[in-house]
């Protein structure tokens, strides 16, 4: 059932195929219209010059590689953004200060209360 607290369109940011899945599904499941998947920093940055997302959930491991230009051009868009991630200690640019953080592991009431928190404004 879709629910207007919910965005329409979230871009998923993960290199792990079953947990981009996980949160995919629940994301649906919530009530979010689109979801676009991308596994690693140019397929998140192609997608993104292709299309406006509402909001973002970005593992920022992404292999051997850092999810930060992925932070910075969402912040640099305005695109509201959840960080995944089981670490802490985490360097973001100046910009995103307002990211949220999402402890791994999560289930589906976590993430629908912070998808919920962070709305459609």
């Amino acid at each position: 059932m879709a629910c207007n607290v919910f965005p329409e369109s979230v871009l998923i940011v993960d290199d792990q195929p079953t947990l981009a899945l996980m949160t995919e599904t629940m994301l649906l499941e919530i009530g979010v219209e689109e979801v676009t998947t991308a596994g690693s920093v140019a397929e998140a940055l192609s997608s993104i010059d292709r299309t406006t997302f509402d909001l973002a959930i970005l593992d920022y491991d992404l292999g051997a590689e850092t999810g930060w230009s992925v932070a910075q051009r969402l912040c640099e868009d305005g695109v509201r953004m959840i960080i995944s991630t089981g670490r802490d200690g985490i360097m973001l640019p100046a910009a995103c200060g307002s990211a949220a953080i999402l402890r791994r592991p999560y289930d589906l009431n976590i993430l629908a209360a912070l998808v919920a928190k962070l709305g459609t404004a």
